[in-house]
């Protein structure tokens, strides 16, 4: 749902701006429509540049015979933030939660590449193993204040964890990342395709159940 507020007036709308913006479903051209277009002027919003898929919204179930594609989300700036923030540039991801594409938008420059943060899996307390790979790394003799061998501990059973977690179940998480993988790739082809009826039963087929 989009929502303006222009000349003194709330307007809602859950609306395509043109006729590509849509495929499958509803093929009627509905009053509102006419109006969505002409909201974004009114209230002195500007479309940021985007990239990504064109349609940012979909139902990817097996009892729909065919894909309904829709572009409803769209992303505007105004203009103190394309003055602020020239490089402003939105991106529509594929869809995983939801059934409408995460918007991720970016107001400056990419920057330098970080390594991932190290999270901790609930699945591996339940692994064979698990106990007696935090005794050996809380083991470990260390020099320093209370809190100075507190963060050496805590690193040191950061390493031996990942060195669990690639013996024990890296295979469960890289199997969940193709998965994903996999339905993005198809949600890609198929934004390329939306006609395509067999582009369109494999996204399906991807998508989670």
């Amino acid at each position: 749902m989009t929502r303006f507020l222009g000349q003194g007036k709330s307007r809602d709308f859950n609306a395509i701006m043109r006729v590509t913006d849509r495929q499958g479903g509803d093929s009627n051209w509905y009053r509102h429509m006419e109006d969505f277009p002409n909201s974004g002027p009114e209230s002195s919003l500007i479309h940021l540049a985007s990239q990504g898929h064109h349609f940012n919204f979909g139902i990817s179930e097996v009892r729909h015979p065919a894909s309904i594609l829709r572009k409803l989300d769209w992303a505007f700036g105004n203009q103190n933030l394309i003055r602020l923030c020239p490089q402003a540039k939105a991106t529509f991801q594929a869809r995983i939660e939801s059934d409408h594409s995460p918007i991720h938008i970016t107001l400056s420059p990419k920057p330098p590449y970080q390594r991932a943060r190290f999270k901790f899996l609930n699945l591996w307390t339940d692994l064979d193993g698990y106990v007696e790979t935090v005794r050996a790394a809380w083991g470990i003799e260390t020099q320093g204040n209370p809190f100075s061998r507190l963060t050496t501990k805590l690193r040191t059973l950061k390493g031996h964890l990942s060195n669990f977690h690639k013996r024990n179940s890296s295979h469960i998480s890289s199997r969940v990342a193709q998965a994903e993988r996999k339905w993005k790739e198809a949600q890609d082809f198929l934004d390329q395709h939306p006609q395509d009826l067999e582009a369109g039963k494999r996204e399906r087929d991807m998508a989670p159940r």
